[in-house]
């Protein structure tokens, strides 16, 4: 059989006495757009670094393609991870940033153009990169997140500063990479736009998951309901 691009199971971080992932198990197939979902200290970017192998687990495990990341023999062709609206130098601008990781990453330098033209910064190139706008920020994200031409994409919270045009284009771009055979797991509090872009959701509240289920099962009616459910004072039942 084989393996999902991204297979989360039984996974537990502690940081200290609090769990902040509790015993959490979900898939991301190939050619799927999965939301990941929950109020703010869910454990979403927690369950993300694990992923990353940023944050060692303490029980349970995170894999891509069926192994850790620290086993993945050429991670930047294996996974792109857009974590915290990316890192980079403010002074190097968007174009040097990307040839800089490129170099690191034994990427070709031609690489790097095609992403730019992807994502929409190919005026802005040449500018330093400090100067840029938060949405602009993220579209330097996602290019880094796009520059080994991966497999299985990681995002967390990529439509984070972007405009409704930007918004727009952002669910065209995860619908057409997810079409050409890719996992994409992407961290979101926009319910409207998650029901918009995933095929699948993820809902998690203090660590623990409480709905998985295909987006058309649910309709956006049924995304309000959970999250109003898990902002309020009473109980949420975890799913089995």
């Amino acid at each position: 059989m084989t393996l999902p691009p991204i297979e989360v199971s039984g996974l537990v971080k502690r940081f200290g006495a609090q769990r902040a992932v509790d015993d959490l198990s979900f898939a991301v197939p190939a050619g799927r757009v999965v939301g990941f979902l929950g109020p703010n200290g869910a454990g979403k970017t927690t369950t993300l670094r694990v992923l990353l192998g940023l944050v060692t687990a303490d029980a349970g495990d995170a894999r891509i393609g069926g192994r850790p990341f620290a086993e993945l023999a050429r991670p930047a062709e294996t996974v792109g991870a857009l974590l915290d609206g990316g890192l980079l130098h403010p002074g190097r601008s968007g174009r040097d940033h990307l040839r800089a990781l490129a170099r690191a990453a034994d990427l070709p330098e031609a690489r790097v153009g095609e992403v730019l033209r992807l994502v929409g910064l190919e005026a802005a190139a040449d500018r330093r990169a400090g100067g840029y706008s938060l949405g602009m920020r993220q579209r330097l994200g996602l290019a880094t997140a796009l520059l080994g031409d991966p497999a299985v994409l990681v995002l967390d919270e990529p439509a984070n500063g972007l405009d409704p045009q930007g918004i727009r284009w952002l669910r065209g771009l995860l619908r057409g990479l997810a079409a050409e055979g890719r996992a994409v797991l992407v961290s979101s509090h926009g319910l409207a736009e998650v029901a918009r872009t995933a095929d699948e959701v993820v809902v998690i509240h203090r660590g623990r998951s409480v709905l998985q289920a295909p987006v058309a099962e649910l309709g956006d009616d049924g995304l309000e309901e959970t999250f109003l459910a898990l902002t309020s004072d009473a109980p949420v039942e975890v799913a089995a």
